[in-house]
């Protein structure tokens, strides 16, 4: 069995992400950037996968989603730019054997079974049972 990173920045769609890897049967190692203090190493994991994916989403959606939660504007900002800074790095420590896919959580919603369906054949996994997927950037970016 596969054993894929799914990263990227909180609230970027790593979860919907890892619940499509999870349901093809792959081992999931889920890791949204910026819970250094409460998870492994982000550059340790890569070199523990098989796989890796990152998930990028608009930075307004991402931003005002945060905001949403109670994080005041410059805290969403600084962080999501260090989430964007360690995701990165760590995507550039990816080793050559190790496949790095790289997605939009954007891609997904316009085209959700086709992205999904390629994203796991990338890695040579297939599932019947695709996600839900909705426009989770709607209410930030019709504003």
């Amino acid at each position: 069995m596969s054993t894929i990173l799914v990263t990227g920045p909180e609230g970027s769609g790593t979860g919907l992400v890892a619940d499509t890897f999870r349901r093809a049967g792959a081992d999931v190692v889920h890791r949204s950037a910026l819970y250094s203090d409460r998870y492994p190493d982000l550059p340790a994991l890569v070199h523990e996968a098989d796989g890796i994916v990152v998930v990028f989403r608009d930075h307004t959606a991402t931003l005002r989603s945060r905001w949403e939660r109670g994080e005041d504007e410059f805290t969403a900002v600084m962080n999501l730019l260090e989430a964007y800074r360690a995701v990165m790095a760590a995507a550039s420590e990816t080793p050559p054997n190790v496949s790095l896919l790289i997605v939009t959580y954007e891609a997904i919603v316009a085209r959700p079974a086709k992205t999904l369906t390629r994203m796991l054949a990338f890695f040579g996994l297939r599932c019947d049972d695709l996600p839900d997927v909705h426009d989770g950037n709607a209410k930030y970016l019709d504003e």
